[in-house]
């Protein structure tokens, strides 16, 4: 119903999250919501089951590496939301977090790592302008321990990420990697993981 922000596929195939927003960069938007689709398994047609109505706009989506949580990123404000998904494929209410959570600058991405019980968050940053000073970049790092977040770490650069502008990450399906687009460099990156 808005503009496409991200699309991401539940493990078992079966579904499809479409995040979407009125937003876009500089426009926060009114009106913003994640929609679940059913996918035909013959077909790989859609259709639409439901629309979880959002507070702000999201900029990214992924599954829990189990299929049992939707995971959202948002850059205004910096945050994330955990949504359990029911058997029925549609996801609920966000997960109540503890305060206190570091999400960085301007997150961009939210996925799991392959272990299922680490979140990384790519908080890209922002570059100076005439009127501000750059924006660190970092990878947040959060303990996900069945929906709920706790602060673990912090990546980035230089010890204050500046003149690290992250955009996505993934990782390896084989290997102790992880390759990172560096949007504000215009690099990719591999890092160890």
């Amino acid at each position: 119903p808005r503009n496409v922000q991200y699309a991401w596929a539940h493990p078992s195939g079966r579904f499809l999250y479409v995040a979407s927003s009125d937003g876009g960069p500089g426009q926060a938007g009114t009106s913003h919501s994640v929609t679940t689709f059913r996918v035909d398994p013959v077909s790989g047609m859609l259709t639409s089951l439901a629309v979880l109505p959002l507070a702000a706009r999201p900029l990214h989506n992924s599954v829990s590496n189990d299929g049992r949580f939707l995971l959202l990123a948002y850059n205004n404000p910096s945050h994330v939301t955990v949504h359990p998904i029911g058997n029925d494929g549609l996801p609920g209410a966000a997960i109540a977090q503890p305060t206190g959570l570091d999400f960085g600058i301007y997150a961009h991405q939210v996925r799991m790592a392959p272990s299922g019980n680490v979140l990384a968050v790519v908080a890209r940053g922002n570059n100076a302008t005439a009127e501000r000073p750059e924006d660190p970049g970092a990878i947040k790092l959060f303990r996900f321990d069945n929906g709920r977040l706790s602060n673990l770490g912090s990546f980035a650069p230089g010890g204050n990420g500046l003149g690290f502008g992250p955009r996505h990450l993934d990782f390896h399906p084989e290997r102790n990697f992880v390759a990172m687009g560096l949007e504000r460099q215009n690099e990719l990156v591999v890092y160890g993981l």
